[in-house]
């Protein structure tokens, strides 16, 4: 068993990775703090192309790990989203994001997609998601990315969410 911990040079913030290759192999143990979890492009590509989706914009996102052109590095929340977007939120604020997420839809008609832990028990799944938008469970646990690099699966599964818009 191995424990890293990370510091974000920008913020301090930081979290920690364990990982027991014996008994729990590639299960994460974060720490308030870090969020910055990189969507692998071909699970993204994959998803958009199965289901008929293509943002243009990735609301929450850095120039190396943005999956549309057009991105938001800082400030997502405080802009207007008026594309089709993406969003995969720091789940430590996922909350906002998604409420943000469905708000930017409704008020501008587009559509918008956003990969989150499947966390069906929440206050803001059952307000801006079931009965609402599109729901894609992935099959299996999604390895994200950090700085480039692979990590294990996720410690839970992940849903996709399409908010579409009208014809």
């Amino acid at each position: 068993m191995y424990c890293r911990r990370y510091i974000c040079d920008s913020c301090n913030a930081g979290w920690i990775l364990t990982q027991d290759v014996d008994m729990m192999a590639g299960t994460y143990q974060y720490s308030k703090g870090y969020d910055k979890w990189e969507t692998p492009a071909d699970v993204y590509d994959d998803f958009c192309k199965k289901h008929n989706v293509k943002p243009v914009l990735d609301v929450c996102a850095e120039k190396l790990t943005a999956k549309c052109k057009s991105y938001f590095a800082t400030k997502g929340l405080e802009r207007s989203w008026k594309k089709d977007f993406f969003v995969n939120p720091p789940y430590s604020e996922d909350s906002k994001w998604i409420e943000k997420a469905y708000c930017e839809h409704k008020k501008y008609n587009v559509t918008g997609v956003a990969l989150v832990f499947a966390k069906v028990d929440v206050k803001w799944w059952h307000e801006y998601v079931e009965d609402i938008a599109e729901i894609h469970n992935h099959k299996g646990r999604i390895s994200f990315y950090r700085d480039g690099h692979k990590l294990s699966p996720a410690p839970r599964p992940s849903s996709w969410i399409i908010w579409r818009k009208e014809e």
